[in-house]
Parts: C-alpha cells; structure tokens; sequence
C-alpha cells in the first residue's frame, strides 16, 4: 500500500512542471511610434495615425489595434505578426467640428487640432494686355485670379479705364486654384489708356493709323543719255504708330509705269528705288506720292578736239598743252584760286588725241580734270563714266614782252590726272 503513494505523487509534479512551460510560448505585442499628421488641419481635411506594433513575442498571433478619440472608440484594425515582426498600423481621420480632440492608439496618446476652414481669399496678377491695337479694334484683357483660401469663392472684379468702370465680370474659383478672367474692350481714338482690374494696373495703347509721306524723291543721273537706266529713289516715313504697307506708284507723264509695295513699322523710314529709261529725248514728268521731279533725257554729242567750253583768258602769251592717253575724252579747266568754282577757261580734248591752248594771261591758276564719255550740251558735263580731279598745287603763267611759259599736261596709264574730287567740287562751266 506504500508503494502505491509514491508513484502517485511522482506523476503530479511532473503535470505541475509542464504546464508553465507551455504558457511562457505565447505571442506578445508592443505599441510604438505613435504619429498624427498633421496635428493641425482644417474641418473636413483628413490627417493620419500612425503606430508601429511589433511581436516581442515566440509565437505568431494577432492583434487587436483600437483608436479611440475622446475616449471613444473610432476604428480597429487586426494586425497578424510572426514573432519578432514589426508592422505599421495606419488610420484616416477626418473630422468636421473644430476643436481639440485626445487620440489614443495602443496606450500612447496625442491631440489632433481641427480648426475651420479658412474662407476664399483672392489674390489677383498678371495683367495681360496688348501691345498696341488699332482704333475700332477690340482688345483682350486678362488677369490671373488664384483663391489662396480653403473654400470656393465667387471674385467679381470691375474693368476700370481712365478712372470709369466699364465692365465687370465674376469667375467661381476653388481654393488653391488659378482662374483667368477676360475683358474685351474696343476704343475707337488713338492715345494711352489707363487700366486697373482688381488692383492690378496696366495700359493699353490705341495705335493712329498708319499714315505714309513720301519725304524726298531724287534721280541720278539726271539728264541721262537715251536708252541708258536712271534710278529713281524716294524715301518712305511712316508717320503713325501701327504697321502698314503702301504702294508707291511711279507716274511718268501722268502715267503709272511702275509700282512697290512696302511694309513699314510706324514711324519707320526707309527707300524704294525705280530703274527708268526712255528711248526718246525730252523731259519727262517723274510723281511719286506728293513728290514730283523733270528727268531729262538727252542725245549725247562728242565734241571736236579743241573746243572751247569756256575761253576768259585771252589776250595772253601762255600756252597749256594737253596729251590725252586714255581711252576717255577730257575736259581740262583753269580757275582762279580766289574763285576756284568758276572755270576762266575750259577746252575739251578727244581720246588719244592732244590740243594746245593758246593766249593764256599770266597769273596763278588750279587746274581741273574732268574725264568720262557722253557729253551733254545742255548741262555741260559727261554723263557716263564721269570721274573728276585736281592736281595738286597751282600753276604759274609768266610771261614778258619776249618771253612767255608753256605747262605740259599729259593723262596715261603712267600719269595720273590729278587728286580725285567729287563732282561739286568741278568748277562750274557755265
């Protein structure tokens, strides 16, 4: 009967020693991390919270994740972790009271503040207007309206010109969003006006009418041989403000012959030129716009070796003798240095050809070089491959009663006819 007892109580410790060794192999949780964000929004805004649960557990198990909010319970949310994982819990709160509220999450806490919304706010940029319009033209005029509040609004905004609202316009805008607002305005006199449209100013510019003057009208060369081309030039100023093209048309005896079309900026200047040429002589009536000029076209002649343009020095004993080299006929002129623009003697010398001019006055004279093709006798000058010197210092004539001088002039490849001049430097031949 002793016997029995002891194996009995052997059996009992053994179940006693197994069973806490079973219960330690349990899942365990840990709340960490608690984040609301953000800690502050407007009513009807959501924000976030956020915990981290971990298993510092052995075992796998689930738990059981309860937010609550002023002490009430708001949302749960299973969490399923093997021992040692870690796993974020996240909830969306919105609410639409204001106010201060305690959020728990796992025995850790924290407030949310929800405030109200703040109301549409309208901030008004970028006035947009044309660079320049037309009278009668219409204009578009924008800004940019962006509402900086929380809630949508209406912005009604009034069109101001020189002081005078013209118009006004209303544009629904949701918060934090730009909306462009448009005006349409047409004024029909030129000139600057002010605008202002919800603070924001600006001008606009009613451009005058392009308006076109003919300023001057000039042909070269005039007189010009016949058959030969001469160039026509006006220029052009546009004397309003707007971009326009006009049409110069050349009349000729009354006659349109030629016409151009330009394109000019206002208050831009610029030129048109006209190639004309006529196979009769005579004078031609040149218009263009307001601007009228003669052309004259002429029969060119080539004088004799000798001839006498204009002869003032007589009665004298000095000679000039002249040897033309080139292949251009010469025209060689003496005038006096206190009146070098009138020519006192002028005599005209073929290509490759020489004369002697005689009875010279003694004194002290410039000479003048005129070389070219083409002369015209009406306006006494050549009128094709004209190119004018002066040679350089001044000539002497003595002379006594049994001596007289001779000065020798010759024009070649090898002798220049003298320092190059324009041709209204050339003494005047009469």
């Amino acid at each position: 009967m002793k016997r029995i007892v002891v194996a009995t109580m052997i059996v009992t410790l053994a179940i006693v020693l197994v069973v806490p060794t079973a219960c330690v192999r349990r899942a365990e949780f840990e709340v960490t991390a608690l984040n609301i964000s953000p800690t502050e929004v407007a009513k009807g805004e959501p924000t976030t919270v956020t915990a981290d649960v971990e298993n510092i557990g052995v075992s796998g198990g689930t738990y059981i994740a309860t937010l609550t909010i002023d002490g009430v319970e708001a949302e749960t949310k299973e969490v399923t972790l093997t021992a040692g994982a870690k796993e974020r819990v996240v909830f969306w709160v919105t609410k639409d009271t204001p106010g201060t509220y305690y959020v728990e999450l796992g025995g850790l806490s924290g407030t949310l503040r929800v405030r109200e919304l703040k109301p549409a706010e309208f901030k008004v940029v970028d006035l947009s207007v044309p660079e320049g319009v037309l009278p009668g033209q219409a204009a578009t005029i924008t800004v940019r309206v962006t509402n900086t509040g929380e809630v949508e609004g209406n912005f009604t905004a009034g069109l101001v010109v020189n002081g005078i609202e013209v118009a006004t316009e209303t544009v629904a805008v949701a918060p934090g969003v730009t909306e462009t607002m448009s005006f349409t305005l047409t004024k029909e006199a030129p000139g600057t006006y002010t605008l202002q449209i919800g603070g924001v100013t600006g001008t606009l510019k009613v451009l005058k009418p392009a308006e076109f003057k003919v300023v001057s009208l000039d042909i070269a060369p005039n007189p010009v041989k016949m058959g030969a081309e001469a160039r026509i030039t006006i220029s052009i100023e546009n004397v309003g403000e707007a971009e326009g093209t006009y049409t110069a048309s050349l009349l000729v005896d009354g006659l349109v012959e030629q016409t151009s079309d330009v394109t000019l900026a206002g208050g831009a200047t610029t030129s048109v030129s006209f190639l004309l040429s006529k196979d009769s002589p005579g004078s031609y009536s040149i218009e263009i716009g307001d601007r009228d000029e003669i052309l004259k076209v002429v029969e060119p002649v080539r004088l004799d070796t000798g001839t006498y343009l204009v002869k003032e020095l007589k009665g004298g004993k000095g000679r000039l003798e002249i040897k033309n080299e080139l292949d251009s006929d010469t025209v060689v002129v003496l005038s006096s240095p206190e009146e070098p623009e009138i020519a006192l003697l002028a005599v005209y010398v073929q290509s490759h050809d020489s004369y002697e001019a005689k009875g010279i006055k003694r004194g002290t004279y410039f000479v003048y070089v005129a070389l070219g093709e083409d002369w015209d006798e009406g306006s006494r000058k050549f009128l094709s491959e004209a190119t004018y010197y002066r040679k350089a210092g001044e000539f002497e004539w003595k002379e006594t009663a049994r001596t007289y001088e001779t000065w020798h002039f010759v024009f070649g490849l090898e002798y220049t006819p003298g320092q190059p001049i324009s041709e209204d430097e050339f003494p005047s031949l009469g």
